[in-house]
């Protein structure tokens, strides 16, 4: 069964060093935090947080693994066809998914970050 796990700086830094995975040229693999307000996982909106961690980097990113970094959601933004209204569009986050170890991670380019953290 295929999960998502929200991951912490501690636990990915452990994660890198033994990540089966490495993307090619400026690809990133990243994890899939949902968001969490006052302690508790957002399920209804399945809210993909902003704030996301490296994983595994291809040999030209400019990121490192272990990096905390913002996600571009407007670059991953794509226009769907509203399933109740043929006349509209709905606006909806894409990111390509791969598993390992049964748990789901995004794999993006680099000019999808937004900014990475420094501290």
């Amino acid at each position: 069964m295929r999960t998502n796990k929200n991951y912490t700086a501690e636990t990915v830094l452990e994660l890198t060093k033994d990540f089966p995975l490495e993307p090619m040229f400026t690809r990133v693999i990243v994890t899939l935090n949902q968001i969490v307000q006052d302690g508790e996982l957002v399920l209804a909106s399945n809210a993909l947080d902003e704030e996301q961690f490296v994983v595994s980097v291809g040999g030209t990113a400019q990121v490192k693994p272990g990096q905390k970094i913002l996600l571009d959601l407007t670059k991953l933004t794509k226009k769907i066809p509203d399933p109740t209204n043929t006349h509209t569009t709905i606006d909806s986050i894409f990111i390509e998914t791969l598993t390992v170890d049964e748990v789901v991670y995004g794999i993006i380019y680099d000019n999808q970050i937004k900014c990475k953290f420094t501290k």
